[in-house]
C-alpha cells in the first residue's frame, strides 16, 4: 500500500469514500438490516485502505444509529430510529436545563399531528397492539411498567402514522417523553383524554377528533407538575423516580429498560 495513505489529508479522503459507499450500499438495501459486513480486513482490501481507516468508519456510522458493532461478532446494519439524533439533542437539551413545558410543548406540536395522521390510516397494522398498550397504561398499577407501555403507546402511534421522518423526529425526543411519564400521580384527570379514548377515535378514522383528544390528553398532563412545570424535567424525573420506586431504580436503569422494550417492539412491528 501506498505511504500516501498514511498521512492525515489521505486518511481522511479514503474514509469519505469508504463511508459514502458504505452508506450507500445500506440506503439502496443492498445491505438490508440485519446484515452482517465484512470483517475490517475483507474492507481494507476492497477499498484499498488500512484497518485503521475501516475502524473509523464503521465507528462514525455505529454513531449514525446505521450500524451495531458487537467486538464478538462484527459490525450490523440495523434500523435507523433517530436514536443517535436523540444522544445528540439529549446533550443540548440538558445543558440547556430543559424543562417540562420545554418537552410538553414539543410533544403536542409533533404528537397531535402524528396521532391525526394514525387515524387517517386508521391505526393500519398495528392498531390492536396500540389497543393493548392502551389499557396497560389506563388500567395499570405498576407506575414503572406504565411509563414504559406509555413510551411504547405514543411510539407506535408514529409506526400507524407511516411517516418515517415523524418517527425519527418522535424517536430523537423520545428519552425526554420517558422522563415526563416518570411522575408521581398517574390518575386521569378530568378533561384529560385516556388512551383507550384515543384509540376508539383512531379506529373510527376521525383525525380532527384525535386532534383533540391528543391536545387533551397531553394538556391533562400539566396538572400532575404543578409547579415544576418550569422545572429542568431531568431533576423533575429523578425526584419522581426516587418516589415511585423507592430509590431503588435509577433513571439510567429505567431508560435502559425502556429502550430495550421499545426496540424490541418496534422490531416484533417490523416483522409482521
Amino acid at each position: 500500500m501506498s505511504t500516501a495513505w498514511t498521512s492525515p489529508a489521505a486518511r481522511s479522503d479514503a474514509g469519505t469514500r469508504l463511508k459514502h459507499e458504505l452508506e450507500r450500499r445500506i440506503a439502496s438495501q443492498e445491505w438490508p438490516v440485519g446484515y452482517r459486513l465484512p470483517g475490517e480486513r475483507s474492507l481494507a482490501t476492497e477499498f484499498a485502505v488500512s484497518r485503521p481507516v475501516v475502524r473509523e468508519v464503521l465507528q462514525r456510522l455505529a454513531a449514525q444509529g446505521l450500524l451495531e458493532i458487537s467486538p464478538a461478532r462484527g459490525a450490523f446494519v440495523t434500523r435507523p430510529d433517530g436514536s443517535a439524533l436523540s444522544s445528540a439533542l439529549e446533550q443540548m437539551m440538558s445543558s440547556h436545563g430543559a424543562t417540562v413545558r420545554d418537552v410538553f410543548q414539543a410533544r403536542v406540536l409533533l404528537e397531535t399531528e402524528v396521532a391525526a395522521r394514525a387515524a387517517e390510516r386508521r391505526g393500519g397494522q398495528v392498531l390492536d397492539r396500540l389497543a393493548e398498550l392502551a389499557v396497560a397504561v389506563d388500567r395499570g398499577e405498576d407506575r414503572l411498567a406504565q411509563a414504559i407501555a406509555d413510551l411504547e403507546f405514543h411510539s407506535l402511534l408514529c409506526v400507524a402514522a407511516d411517516n418515517p421522518v415523524l418517527t425519527a423526529m418522535h424517536r430523537a425526543i423520545a428519552s425526554y417523553v420517558l422522563l415526563m411519564m416518570l411522575r408521581g400521580e398517574r390518575k386521569a384527570e378530568a378533561g384529560g383524554a385516556l388512551h383507550t379514548q384515543i384509540v376508539d377515535a383512531i379506529r373510527d378514522g376521525d383525525a380532527e377528533e384525535v386532534r383533540q383528544l391528543m391536545a387533551a390528553h397531553l394538556d391533562s398532563t400539566k396538572v400532575f407538575f404543578r409547579s415544576d412545570f418550569d422545572r429542568p424535567v431531568d431533576d423533575v424525573a429523578a425526584e419522581n423516580l426516587a418516589r415511585i420506586s423507592g430509590g431503588f431504580w435509577t433513571l439510567e436503569d429505567v431508560a435502559r429498560r425502556a429502550f430495550n422494550e421499545l426496540d424490541a417492539l418496534m422490531t416484533e412491528t417490523e416483522r409482521k
